[in-house]
């Protein structure tokens, strides 16, 4: 019985055999296998018939290589992916750095946990900004997941903001940038998904 989850670490292995090495660029030629595979069987073909199509559209692993080289190995959006994970990164663990010191100096004078909504919020927006730190490097690497967990965490510091905005009535201009940069950064990873679907209906109209 066809296993396509098993077909799929087959081809990888296949792509890595054939010198598809950088994890950046088979982490995106996978994302594109499987959207390919899913819009398939959408479309009617069984799990097996789909990931034919889907590897039939992508080419061949040597040629693929070869393309790769040309393009520099490394296709326009994910460049765009490893610049906004250095963003993030650096965006992020500066501000983790600013509040954790924000936090640990009231403990250090005065020998006690404030406990103010104050202190809460930024206990908890401390702790978003370093995993947004850690998603923003994910990211530059590439890693599977990597942009839902910099989407995941992005809607989490809008959220945050709302939510403190809401019961505090006003917050420092700091939380008001990070939920902007946030959402852009949310929209800059949509940009190749919703490109591609564009692509996609032009072509089914032609």
């Amino acid at each position: 019985m066809f296993n396509l989850e098993q077909a799929i670490v087959e081809w990888r292995r296949q792509m890595l055999a054939a010198g598809i090495k950088t994890p950046v660029p088979l982490e995106e030629l996978e994302i594109h296998l499987r959207e390919d595979i899913e819009q398939q069987i959408k479309s009617g073909l069984n799990e097996q018939e789909a990931f034919n199509f889907a590897v039939h559209k992508i080419g061949q692993p040597r040629l693929l290589k070869t393309e790769f080289k040309k393009a520099g190995g490394i296709g326009a959006f994910m460049k765009i992916y490893r610049i906004l994970g250095i963003l993030w990164m650096l965006f992020n663990g500066v501000l983790g750095i600013l509040y954790l010191w924000l936090l640990l100096h009231p403990i250090i004078r005065f020998s006690r946990v404030p406990s103010s909504p104050w202190y809460y919020l930024g206990a908890l927006s401390c702790l978003l900004y370093w995993a947004g730190a850690v998603a923003g490097f994910s990211l530059f690497r590439g890693t599977r997941g990597a942009r839902k967990f910099v989407t995941s965490v992005a809607f989490l510091i809008v959220m945050t903001t709302i939510a403190g905005f809401v019961a505090l009535r006003s917050l420092p201009g700091m939380y008001y940038i990070a939920s902007v940069f946030a959402l852009v950064s949310v929209v800059v990873l949509l940009l190749e998904r919703i490109t591609k679907r564009l692509e996609r209906k032009h072509t089914d109209a032609a």
